[in-house]
């Protein structure tokens, strides 16, 4: 999903590790759930028949077994090899639990368990929910009955039945489906075991949509061609490169079910073949992606479809992770950001620009996190791993997708940390051909981070006395200094800019490391690139200029000097009073800003950090400093009306 880690729910952990050890030793695995349910909206409720074809896999026979469901779900009787048999509920155990008597189940040996139930509704608990309007049960809530175990696995084969103008979504493919004229009949056939997974159950008055295996549900029309056609793509993507799509149908449902008071945000959710979308990403009134690729905005707004299509991306990377390739617990956090940069991968392969507007907009947020003391938050971990992975495969982000392959054929058995990412990028480098792009695997080791770090560029004039000439001469030199922040080596690539030509040179730095370079008094600039800007807490530092960057100057002091209430040259800065663009998330007026901000402190100015221009307008990115200190990390959006005149549209502060 695009968030961060769910937590499972207490009640099953919490029966698993109160319950004796003797409880584990007497359940049995389930080798496939056939059955029927049937929804009755009326009521409402929802019941049915469930038929476990079970294994005794413990050493000794069995004749007693148990089964756990969550405690709002009745089960009526069970039989046993097709007689009914007793059972007990919750004694000593929990309302949850039912321990059934059986004849003795000799050691692998299978059995028959039939368990009718019921739900009566309505229920309104969190992902637990039946109502008269719809249902949504997360499996790992244990709505279906389930032996006892600490990780249910199996297939299932179910029949779910609703009146015909409800339909019923499971994380499973429809195998058959059957509309009478009161009922409306479909077949769920799981094709993974996972059933914490597959077993999620929705229903609701849906308008279902489909082209070919991709099935849409909504509650409100919508424009359903550019998901089918992103998901197509990414699909494909992801089987030509990772591996066949483990799923056959995808089922995308614009509604979203979450916990509460848990995720930082949340923009939807993968269960096995099931995907759930945030409704304000298909809005019909999102910014076309054409308009946003023309601009030199350096984020995506959360109202463009290019948002849409990174959920979906990111969603779909859970059929692969983890599905089939899982992270120790401990680096959960990490494999979000392996999803999240699988997602930006299929966005690279069909809008280049729209990739690099997702990375800059991560450094953004991430500036902001840490000036707002949250660099310890899970947020700013998720974040950071996007972009330390941008840092490793940036050149060729699809040689990723390659490399997910080749952690899935070594690791696909046993969970993967730091060490076997790191391990399995060196494997890459040594069999990538020269021609292609390696992968920096140096940039893998950041993952799991809490820092932002700098390459700087600095310099001083050193005055050189010439001696040999018939007149003492002094000639000025300049000496270049270049600081390594960053706590792995890096190679800086310098270019030199000259009046009509350039040149470049590599110097390679250790972690922590610093070095001295002379160049001659002709260079007008110099500009410093390592790979790893999308980490980099200042980007103005990445180059010197030895001539004046007269238009950032005069920008940055006009805006200065406003936020102070002091006069500024009005002949080259216009300041807007409104703003009215709706491309610019968050976008006010400087006016505005400048009143919340003299709130917190009559000391306000503007550190300059990098501009994005094109030939009609630009944005500036700069640190607001509040009593000399920084405060947030904003942009401000300008317009050139012609060559020596701008106009300052408003600004971006996420921190106001």
């Amino acid at each position: 999903m695009k968030n961060l880690k769910h937590l499972f729910p207490i009640l099953y952990f919490f029966l698993i590790l109160s319950c004796d050890e003797f409880i584990l030793k007497k359940t049995v695995v389930v080798k496939l759930l056939k059955g029927d349910i049937i929804f009755e909206p009326n009521t409402p409720s929802l019941f049915g028949t469930l038929n476990y074809t079970i294994k005794n896999r413990q050493k000794k026979s069995l004749q007693e077994i148990f089964f756990i469901s969550h405690p709002q779900v009745q089960i009526d009787t069970i039989k046993y090899n097709g007689d009914k048999t007793r059972f007990d509920q919750g004694i000593g155990y929990g309302m949850g639990i039912y321990r059934i008597r059986i004849p003795v189940l000799p050691s692998e040996s299978d059995a028959q368990i039939e368990i009718t139930f019921h739900l009566n509704g309505p229920i309104r608990e969190e992902r637990f929910l039946l109502t008269s309007e719809q249902v949504f049960m997360d499996a790992k809530k244990i709505w279906l009955p389930v032996p006892f175990a600490e990780t249910p696995s199996f297939l299932y084969l179910l029949k779910v039945s609703t009146p015909t103008n409800y339909i019923s979504i499971l994380g499973a493919r429809i195998k058959e489906e059957t509309i009478k004229p009161d009922r409306r009949e479909i077949v769920w056939q799981s094709e993974i075991e996972d059933v914490l997974h597959t077993g999620n159950i929705f229903i609701g008055q849906f308008e279902r949509v489909n082209h070919n295996d991709i099935f849409l549900y909504s509650y409100n029309p919508i424009q359903p061609n550019p998901i089918f056609s992103f998901c197509r793509k990414t699909i494909n993507l992801f089987s030509n490169r990772i591996g066949k799509y483990p799923y056959s149908q995808i089922h995308i449902i614009n509604e979203l079910f979450q916990y509460k008071d848990i995720e930082e945000f949340i923009d939807g959710e993968a269960m096995a073949n099931i995907i759930q979308l945030s409704p304000e990403l298909s809005d019909t009134n999102s910014i076309s992606i054409d308009k946003i690729t023309n601009s030199p905005i350096p984020f995506v707004p959360r109202n463009n479809v290019a948002k849409l299509y990174e959920v979906l991306a990111h969603e779909l990377t859970h059929a692969y992770l983890p599905t089939i390739l899982k992270f120790n617990e401990d680096n959960y956090i990490e494999q979000e950001a392996f999803a999240e940069y699988a997602g930006l991968c299929s966005i690279w392969n069909y809008y280049p620009e729209i990739y690099k507007k997702f990375i800059d907009g991560n450094r953004i947020e991430l500036i902001n996190l840490k000036l707002s003391g949250q660099s310890d938050q899970r947020l700013f971990r998720y974040l950071y791993g996007v972009n330390s992975l941008h840092c490793a495969f940036k050149e060729n982000p699809a040689l990723f997708l390659d490399y997910i392959n080749i952690l899935i054929q070594k690791y696909r058995y046993i969970e993967v940390g730091p060490e076997e990412l790191i391990q399995t990028a060196n494997d890459v480098n040594s069999i990538t051909s020269p021609s292609n792009t390696i992968i920096f695997t140096n940039a893998i080791a950041l993952l799991g981070s809490e820092q932002l770090y700098n390459v700087e560029l600095s310099f001083s004039n050193l005055y050189v006395t010439n001696f040999f000439e018939k007149y003492k001469t002094v000639e000025i030199h300049r000496q270049l200094f270049i600081q390594n922040g960053f706590p792995i080596p890096v190679d800086v690539i310098l270019t030199y800019i000259y009046m009509d030509y350039s040149l470049t040179n590599i110097v390679h730095l250790d972690s922590f490391s610093n070095t001295n370079l002379i160049c001659d008094n002709k260079v007008l600039s110099i500009i410093a690139k390592t790979g790893l800007e999308a980490l980099e807490e200042k980007l103005s530092d990445n180059q010197v200029s030895f001539i004046s960057n007269y238009g950032e100057d005069i920008a940055i002091s006009s805006i200065n000097n406003f936020y102070n209430n002091q006069k500024f040259n009005t002949r080259w800065v216009k300041i807007e009073k409104s703003n009215t663009s709706n491309e610019d998330e968050g976008l006010e007026s400087l006016y505005i800003d400048r009143e919340r901000s003299t709130f917190v402190s009559p000391s306000i100015s503007f550190q300059f950090d990098r501009i994005v221009p094109n030939k009609k307008e630009g944005y500036i990115q700069a640190y607001k400093m509040i009593d000399n200190k920084p405060y947030s990390y904003v942009i401000f959006k300008f317009k050139k009306e012609n060559i020596n005149r701008i106009d300052i549209l408003g600004i971006i502060d996420p921190l106001f």
